[in-house]
C-alpha cells in the first residue's frame, strides 16, 4: 500500500486511478435496425498535417470556438448494425497501430457481440485506422464469418504495387492493407455503387483514397448515412470545405465530394455518422452564412426513432 502526504495528513493510496475513458457506445434506431457507434479510441497529429489551405493559427481558433483542445486529436469510430437478419460492421478502428486505438473488441463486447456474431465487414476504404481491427497481430483474421465488403477501385489501388512506387512512407500502410486481404481473400466482395447487404447501399466517395466509399442505411422511412472519411475534424472541415489533408490522394477531387456531400446532406436533413465525428457519432449539418454549421447530436437515454 503506497501513502501520501496532504498538509499534516497521511492518505493511503490502494486503488487504481482510471486513465481512459469506459467503452463507448452509442445506439440510435433507424426504422427497424439499429445503429451502434463504437469508440475503438483516438489519434493525435500535428497541424502539419492540415494543407496550406488553412493555417495553424485559424485550424486551432476553429477548435477552440467549437469548445475543443486546440490540438489535432481526433476520435476513431466504428459502426454496427443489427437488425433481425444481420449483424454488419462498418469498418474495425485501428487496433492501435496509429494511437491510443484498439478498443474495438471492448466496444463490442460491452454492446453484446462477439466477433463470431459479425456476418459483414463494410469498408470504407483500406487506411490502417479503418481496417486495423479486422486481423490480430499474427495476421489472422478476428471475425471468422464476416464476408469483407469495399469498393473495387479500393481493393485494386492497394493491391498493384506500381501504385507505391517512389512512395516508401507508404510501406506500411499498404502492408497493413494487404494483410486484411489476404486473411479475408475468401470471403471478400467487391462493390462499385449501390445496394451490398439488405438496407444497406455503397455510394463511390474518392478524393480521401480511390475507392472511399459510404454506406446509406435505410429501414422503412428512415435513413441515415456514414460517410467514412468525409471530414477528419468537423469543426474545421465543415465550415471550411476547402480543407485538405496530407494524406488526402487526390485533395482536389475529396474537396469536390466534399462540397457535393454537404449539400446533399444539408437539403435532406440527412443523420450523418462518421468515423472521425465527436461522441456519440452523429451529426446534422446546417447551412449558416452561406457556408455550413455541424450539429452534433445529443447524448439521449432512450432509442428514440430518427426523425
Amino acid at each position: 500500500m503506497n501513502l501520501y502526504r496532504h498538509g499534516n495528513h497521511l492518505y493511503a493510496m490502494s486503488r487504481e486511478v482510471p486513465r481512459q475513458q469506459a467503452p463507448g457506445i452509442y445506439r440510435k434506431q433507424i426504422g427497424d435496425v439499429i445503429l451502434t457507434t463504437l469508440v475503438d479510441g483516438s489519434e493525435t497529429f500535428s497541424f502539419d498535417i492540415f494543407s496550406q489551405s488553412i493555417s495553424t493559427e485559424d485550424a486551432r481558433g476553429l477548435l477552440v470556438a467549437a469548445n475543443l483542445p486546440p490540438t489535432p486529436s481526433m476520435p476513431v469510430n466504428a459502426y454496427l448494425l443489427q437488425s433481425e437478419a444481420q449483424t454488419i460492421l462498418i469498418d474495425t478502428g485501428d487496433a492501435n497501430c496509429m494511437g491510443s486505438g484498439g478498443r474495438l473488441q471492448e466496444a463490442l463486447a460491452a454492446a453484446q457481440v462477439e466477433a463470431s456474431d459479425i456476418d459483414a465487414v463494410l469498408l470504407t476504404h483500406a487506411h490502417p485506422d479503418h481496417v486495423g481491427g479486422l486481423v490480430d497481430l499474427t495476421g489472422s483474421r478476428l471475425f471468422p464469418n464476416a464476408e469483407l465488403i469495399l469498393h473495387i477501385d479500393e481493393l485494386r489501388f492497394w493491391q498493384d504495387a506500381q501504385n507505391f512506387v517512389g512512395a516508401p512512407h507508404l510501406n506500411e500502410v499498404r502492408s497493413l492493407a494487404c494483410k486484411v486481404f489476404d486473411a479475408y481473400q475468401t470471403s471478400i466482395r467487391t462493390a462499385t455503387d449501390g445496394e451490398v447487404r439488405p438496407g444497406i447501399a455503397l455510394q463511390h466517395l474518392p478524393g480521401h483514397t480511390p475507392g472511399h466509399s459510404g454506406y446509406w442505411i435505410e429501414s422503412g422511412e428512415h435513413r441515415a448515412l456514414i460517410w467514412g472519411d468525409i471530414v477528419h475534424w468537423p469543426d474545421i472541415q465543415i465550415p471550411r470545405p476547402d480543407v485538405t489533408l496530407t494524406f488526402d490522394f487526390n485533395p482536389a477531387q475529396m474537396v469536390q465530394t466534399r462540397k457535393l456531400l454537404l449539400q446533399q446532406v444539408t437539403d435532406n436533413r440527412i443523420l450523418v455518422g462518421g468515423m472521425h465525428l465527436n461522441f456519440p457519432g452523429f451529426i446534422r449539418v446546417h447551412r449558416n452564412d452561406g457556408g455550413y454549421q455541424v450539429q452534433e447530436e445529443r447524448w439521449l437515454p432512450d432509442m428514440l426513432p430518427v426523425l
